[in-house]
């Protein structure tokens, strides 16, 4: 039986993600809300799939879920939750199989699988979701001895709040094992409403987390349920919120808690508690997308938790793992819904061949130092790669974001020919390229030319080897 490192629990949804500004209107509906869908807007699935939606393997938490497993290798993540017997559910086994994610889920015949209708409209989504079978999962599939065994072996945890409105008790018999064999539970608040209507199996909970996840909306909407007089979503109370979230009672004594607090564009908080009743508090400022990148704002906080809980079971530091998580949210937000594209590795590849081919002397001279003057540093000094070694290192793992990091740990230089590959072509694959290499500064790799030979090239700026 194989194991897994990341176990995730929550409610799994089919997104069923279109543009159509005009259903807004038809189904009476905001443009950016999220509601549940009652008997009026039973139409809009259909009507979702006749514009070419995009389907995805959905549910906050199996977003977080295939972003983990997106920056991690095979095999690393396994979900959980319920879904139904129907070509719903085939077509969400589908969409796991093709995101690498692993799942196990209870399968009922008496209700059809959960759908999430996703209406965009420009920046806008507007969610109209249909439970189904979701709301319908329960502890004794999780302490049946085939999947309480992948509970045992997992290193980390991870539940979405949304599950606390379908089996509390499932999400507490994680939070104890994890106390139990002092390994990382980690909570998603998933929205303002979990806090208000389940408040009672929210604090149960928490006191399990080790790390916890919310935006700015659910932190205020914790405050005001725990009666603090700081609930606004000003930057002075966002901190003192994220203060009195980590120092929340807690079961496991020997982990101190993490709250994490993304707010859009603003910088993202984080209070570290101490364990000896202290709280720092950071605030790291989010990665910059330009407004006209912006394709689709769904599932950016599920990306950013994702790319977080990777960092967490790589065994990185707070740092890089808030890093991780801004990578992969401004990813999410270029495409339309939380997809996680794996294609730019492709389009490099063969854009790398084609110029082997029209020239074939690329692959001797990339082979061969460019003559430049010596640097002061021994560690900046150019390291040249054998061009079918950096096909190969691209695609050996489909893209993983950290393959650069991973096995190319010096500078080098990769010649190109100016006059066939222009500036703003070498731009585009640079950004291609950078896209791929988190948890590298977007200074990695840059188009250079050289002023002397009037060659264009890609420079690799040295990047620091891995643990």
């Amino acid at each position: 039986m194989p194991s897994y490192k990341l176990l995730c629990l929550e409610n799994p949804l089919l997104d069923i993600q279109a543009e159509g500004e005009d259903l807004l209107t038809k189904y009476n509906l905001k443009p950016n809300d999220a509601i549940l869908a009652e008997d009026q807007h039973k139409g809009i699935y259909a009507d979702l799939l006749s514009r070419n939606a995009v389907l995805l393997a959905g549910g906050a938490a199996q977003n977080t879920a295939r972003g983990a497993q997106y920056l991690l290798p095979s095999s690393s993540v396994l979900y959980l939750g319920c879904v139904g017997t129907d070509d719903a559910a085939k077509t969400l086994d589908d969409a796991c199989t093709k995101a690498g994610l692993a799942t196990e889920y209870l399968r009922t015949p008496d209700h059809p699988t959960g759908r999430c209708g996703v209406v965009i409209s420009g920046h806008n989504r507007s969610m109209c979701t249909d439970l189904g079978a979701a709301n319908h999962y329960n502890i004794e599939h999780l302490q049946s001895p085939k999947i309480w065994a992948h509970a045992e072996a997992a290193e980390l945890f991870y539940v979405g709040g949304y599950h606390l409105t379908v089996s509390p008790e499932a999400a507490l018999a994680l939070g104890a094992e994890a106390a139990k064999r002092n390994v990382p539970f980690v909570f998603g608040m998933g929205a303002p409403f979990i806090a208000y209507a389940f408040q009672d199996a929210l604090d149960k909970v928490w006191e399990y987390t080790d790390y916890t996840f919310g935006n700015e909306t659910e932190a205020t909407a914790w405050a005001e349920v725990h009666g603090l007089e700081t609930k606004t979503t000003s930057a002075d109370d966002i901190k003192a919120i994220a203060k009195a979230m980590a120092l929340y009672s807690k079961k496991n004594e020997k982990r101190a808690r993490t709250c994490v607090i993304t707010q859009g564009t603003e910088p993202t908080v984080v209070a570290v508690a101490d364990g000896k009743g202290g709280v720092e508090v950071k605030e790291f400022p989010v990665h910059v997308i330009a407004k006209s990148e912006i394709v689709d704002t769904t599932g950016a906080g599920d990306a950013f938790a994702g790319g977080f809980l990777a960092g967490l079971v790589e065994g990185k530091g707070l740092d890089v793992c808030v890093d991780m998580g801004m990578w992969l949210a401004a990813k999410g937000l270029r495409e339309l819904g939380p997809r996680y594209v794996r294609f730019l590795v492709y389009r490099c590849v063969v854009v790398l061949w084609c110029c082997d081919v029209l020239y074939g002397n690329l692959a001797r001279r990339a082979r061969h130092p460019i003559r430049k003057r010596q640097s002061k540093h021994k560690e900046t000094n150019p390291k040249h790669v054998k061009l079918d070694s950096l096909l190969s290192l691209f695609s050996a793992q489909e893209n993983k974001a950290y393959i650069l990091t991973t096995q190319l740990t010096h500078n080098f230089q990769l010649p190109l020919p100016k006059t066939i590959l222009p500036t703003h072509f070498l731009l585009h694959l640079s950004s291609d390229l950078n896209c791929l290499q988190h948890p590298c500064p977007s200074t990695l790799l840059r188009p250079r030319f050289h002023p002397q030979t009037k060659k264009g090239y890609l420079h690799f700026q040295g990047v620091p080897a891995r643990p």
